[in-house]
């Protein structure tokens, strides 16, 4: 059977299924269905009412639910426009929450962390009520950043596992995706496992890893210092977008569970002729204007 003809099939049997729906139904509700409020601009034709009734019934009982529980209104609602041809066509709409989500997800350039997360941001829904001093010394510059991006600098923060740095982290990222800045959000020992993979794929895999590196509107870069000695790492890849960033004035921002002082001292440890830490310790100052904050508190994970 040709794609004509299983067109043709599936829309003779649809018709079918809505000439049995229309002769179920009341003279009254029929009334009802086609002057609805939500089908009134279409100036549907009876031929067109018919063929097009079961997703006008659709339409409406999505509507008289979101009605009932404004609060789970479904990801998906049905609409019935026309196109460009003067054609019907059925369409899935986006509810507000869930196109603030696609919005927020699609100007991820990279993103390290699952789709459940994109709805942290920074409220106190998200991040809780009862938070530590120094946990809202932190928020409150991240606030700072979302009034004025563009002239907003970069931060250190570093703590203890688990009190949630990454998490209000994410919380800044997903809100100045929402605004439309590209955003990326990367681990580090995630990324430099990445990189590696790709030592022995052709070079566009890791280049385009770090051209996004490189050119996103906002990095963060998260649990840095937690990538196991990975000296190539800092050396041939970090470095490199740091300059970048750094010389392109992009905002960037850093999570650490140790402070800047005590990742310099891991640099050095790791020195080679090839690599100065000091070098990579001064682009983190200078993208972040030497500012660092601690976050202090009990482990959340547990």
């Amino acid at each position: 059977m040709s794609h004509k003809d299983l067109n043709s099939l599936r829309e003779h049997l649809n018709n079918l299924k809505n000439k049995k729906r229309i002769d179920q139904t009341s003279d009254i509700n029929l009334e009802f269905y086609r002057n609805h409020e939500s089908i009134r601009d279409l100036a549907l034709s009876e031929k067109e009412f018919k063929q097009h009734f079961g997703v006008i019934v659709r339409m409406i009982k999505e509507r008289e639910m979101m009605s009932i529980n404004p609060k789970t209104p479904p990801f998906y609602r049905s609409q019935l426009i026309r196109n460009t041809n003067g054609k019907l066509e059925v369409i899935s709409v986006p509810n507000a929450e869930t196109y603030t989500l696609l919005q927020i997800k699609n100007h991820y350039l990279i993103r390290d962390f699952p789709d459940d997360k994109l709805k942290i941001l920074i409220d106190t829904e998200s991040i809780g009520k009862e938070i530590d001093q120094s946990k809202k010394a932190v928020l409150h510059y991240y606030e700072d950043v979302l009034k004025n991006p563009k002239r907003a600098n970069g931060i250190f923060v570093y703590g203890a596992v688990g009190i949630g740095k990454t998490y209000t982290a994410i919380a800044l990222a997903n809100e100045l995706a929402k605004r439309e800045k590209w955003v990326a959000f990367v681990n580090c020992a995630e990324i430099a496992y990445k990189l590696k993979q790709g030592f022995d794929q052709p070079n566009s895999v890791n280049d385009a890893i770090v051209n996004k590196m490189k050119q996103a509107d906002v990095l963060f870069l998260d649990d840095i210092g937690a990538e196991d000695e990975k000296i190539w790492f800092y050396n041939n890849y970090l470095m490199i977008i740091l300059n970048y960033r750094m010389d392109h004035k992009k905002l960037t921002f850093f999570n650490s569970n140790l402070s800047l002082e005590a990742f310099g001292r891991k640099l050095s440890n790791l020195m080679y002729k090839s690599f100065n830490a000091e070098r990579l310790i001064e682009r983190i100052r200078a993208l972040t204007k030497n500012k660092a904050m601690e976050i202090i508190g009990k482990n959340l994970r547990y």
